[in-house]
């Protein structure tokens, strides 16, 4: 832990000095809030649709609720833990290196590239149609393995 505290009050302004945990910190934010283009938009899209059409709306209405409140929070972690005036015991704290950093910099890029993935056809039929018949043959042989007995 490079700050030495996980309270988020005790923070604050450490964008200048943790840059790449910021960006990477703001976009897997976005996603899990269900912010577009990230991956996180479309799944929660996808429930809404399906929410609505099955005519629940009030858990369509939910969802979103969950999101906005999802929103919110991570809104209020980006301005305590990175906005705002540097404390004067932060002022020494130092990037992540090695293995962190590039975990960091893998699953924000996943938000980003999944997301488009959904836009970006020749991604979509490239990528994630194979990844979809993966699936469905795979339900295919579960379900014929469970009529077989």
């Amino acid at each position: 832990m490079s700050t030495g505290t996980r309270e988020m009050r005790q923070m604050g302004g450490l964008a200048e000095r943790m840059p790449v945990t910021r960006a990477s910190c703001t976009i897997a934010s976005a996603s899990i809030a269900g912010v577009p283009p990230f991956s996180g938009f479309w799944s929660k899209l996808i429930l809404v649709i399906a929410a609505i059409q099955s005519h629940f709306y009030w858990v369509g209405a939910i969802i979103v609720f969950v999101s906005l409140c999802t929103l919110i929070m991570y809104l209020k972690v980006q301005r305590y833990v990175f906005l705002g005036e540097l404390p004067e015991n932060l002022r020494e704290t130092k990037e992540n290196k090695g293995s962190m950093l590039i975990a960091m910099v893998s699953l924000a890029c996943l938000c980003v590239l999944m997301g488009l993935l959904v836009i970006v056809p020749s991604l979509k039929a490239n990528i994630l149609d194979s990844a979809v018949k993966v699936l469905v043959d795979g339900l295919e042989y579960s379900a014929n393995i469970i009529n077989v007995r």
